[in-house]
């Protein structure tokens, strides 16, 4: 078992809502990310592990892992008849994340929910001066609005709409919340920001990340692209 000697869930928590769950996972980020899929444990049905490389190490059973190239996030987006979560492999989630996300759905019906996300409309003449997050996964978020683009290391998707975007969303690098955003616009799916607490995710602090690699592309050139 090695790392995941902690991981068997228990076959005795009952689910009662099924919820599956996809996440990238960067081989240079194990085996801090370990920690992401301690946290999921007991909360999801199954979840789906991109592995950007060669061979991954032994994950648990209740995890379905491919592996190759890197696909960069759009490697998350695995398909599923269930509702579905995506991830990232720099959080660690917390207790109960999945059924406050079930609770929220019966409060916004046929949206997106998000902890994270932006709310900049059309086209952009500066994306790092203007296209900012609204909502913040590290930081207290007391508000509930909608979002024009999520950050998908937070976000739930009902599975009649996760079904249809897993299919129809446009494929690029790295920018699965333009990509989200775009497609939930073309579509008129809402994207909802929910309230979450201080301290409600955990960071695992990794030395290279989607925003700092982003400051080297033309983030203006993408945003108008596919939000413009």
């Amino acid at each position: 078992m090695g790392l995941f000697f902690a991981l068997k869930r228990p076959e005795l928590v009952p689910m009662k809502h099924v919820v599956d769950g996809g996440i990238a996972m960067l081989p240079e980020r194990f085996p801090a990310s370990v920690k992401t899929i301690e946290s999921l444990r007991g909360q999801l049905n199954t979840l789906y592990i991109r592995w950007q490389g060669p061979e991954p190490p032994a994950f648990p059973s209740w995890c379905v892992v491919s592996w190759g190239e890197n696909t960069g996030d759009i490697g998350k987006f695995h398909a599923s008849e269930n509702d579905f979560v995506t991830l990232d492999d720099d959080l660690v989630y917390p207790e109960g994340y999945i059924q406050d996300f079930v609770r929220n759905a019966k409060r916004f019906p046929g949206a997106i929910l998000t902890h994270h996300g932006k709310t900049w409309q059309g086209p952009t003449v500066n994306y790092f001066g203007e296209v900012r997050n609204e909502v913040y996964c590290l930081h207290e978020n007391l508000k509930e609005i909608q979002l024009t683009a999520p950050g998908t290391g937070c976000s739930f998707y009902p599975k009649e709409i996760y079904q249809r975007l897993q299919k129809e969303m446009e494929q690029d690098w790295n920018c699965g919340d333009i990509l989200v955003g775009s497609w939930s616009k073309k579509n008129g799916v809402p994207i909802q920001a929910i309230k979450h607490r201080i301290g409600y995710f955990r960071y695992l602090r990794p030395k290279d990340t989607i925003w700092d690699q982003s400051q080297t592309r033309d983030m203006t050139a993408l945003w108008n692209k596919y939000m413009g």
